[in-house]
């Protein structure tokens, strides 16, 4: 059983398409308006809800800007309970797949885990549908002590649910009664357009397959060629030539290999059966 789940988790890391991700949303708050163009504050206590900030001091820190001159902050209120929310335009992923979403937050490990009394979160939605957890500050890996207090740190959570939908919302959700100030910055989306994987899907020919030994493979353009086995073993890595190169793995065992193009724009993975 063991070894069966060992095959399934190499096949699922390496049989994939990866290309360079097009930024299909970003917001710095550089604006001068807050909220920025099209987001929305949803609040009920607007006198400590989120707003523009060019900084601020916690203890003996210094909070600045992450990139530019500003970033988005919600500060903590005494005796009431904060329900605030930063919501982003529409974003419309038809047409890309795997997207991903990077942003900057900080705010402190004592107020949220040791002592919590306030906590961020990244919701969803698609359409009319209900507001779902993306992502939680006390679940983030880089969120560990309070040696990390009020120190900026990197958030990446994948987008891949929401291929092809056309009106996804996100938001940033900070609830808290006297706890303490959470900000986030340089929001970014990232995606690739389906486009660039079918056509290398199209443009690609690899024969053949099932193979006894030799697999050719041609392509519009020349990539480097890497034979991959079961257990993640690179066997063959060869430059294409004239956009075409012939590998003989002959004297390898029968059984499935992973066949990997690389180039700059990304990598495609393709299946071969060795019979």
């Amino acid at each position: 059983m063991k070894k069966t789940l060992s095959l399934f988790a190499v096949f699922a890391l390496i049989t994939n398409f990866t290309f360079a991700q097009t930024i299909i949303f970003e917001e710095g708050f550089e604006s001068g308006t807050f909220p920025p163009a099209d987001w929305e504050i949803e609040s009920n206590v607007t006198a400590s809800t989120w707003e523009n900030s060019i900084g601020f001091t916690a203890g003996t820190i210094t909070i600045e800007p992450v990139d530019g001159l500003n970033f988005a902050r919600v500060n903590w209120q005494t005796g009431l309970d904060q329900d605030e929310w930063l919501i982003t335009p529409s974003i419309d992923f038809t047409g890309y797949e795997g997207g991903e979403l990077t942003f900057w937050f900080n705010g402190s490990y004592y107020w949220s885990v040791d002592d919590p009394k306030c906590t961020l979160k990244l919701h969803s939605k698609i359409g009319t549908g209900a507001w779902t957890v993306l992502w939680n500050v006390v679940e983030d890996t880089s969120f560990v002590s309070t040696s990390i207090n009020w120190n900026w740190l990197l958030a990446t959570v994948s987008l891949a649910q929401f291929e092809g939908e056309s009106n996804v919302k996100f938001a940033w959700v900070y609830t808290g009664n006297d706890g303490a100030a959470f900000s986030i910055d340089a929001v970014k989306i990232k995606a690739t357009p389906a486009s660039a994987i079918n056509e290398l899907k199209a443009n690609v020919s690899i024969s053949p397959n099932p193979t006894n030994g030799i697999i050719n493979v041609s392509s519009d353009k020349n990539y480097t060629v890497d034979v991959i086995d079961i257990t993640g073993r690179i066997i063959s890595s060869t430059e294409m030539m004239n956009n075409r190169v012939s590998i003989d793995i002959s004297e390898n065992p029968v059984g499935m290999y992973f066949v990997r193009l690389n180039s700059e724009e990304g990598t495609a993975v393709y299946k071969v059966i060795k019979d």
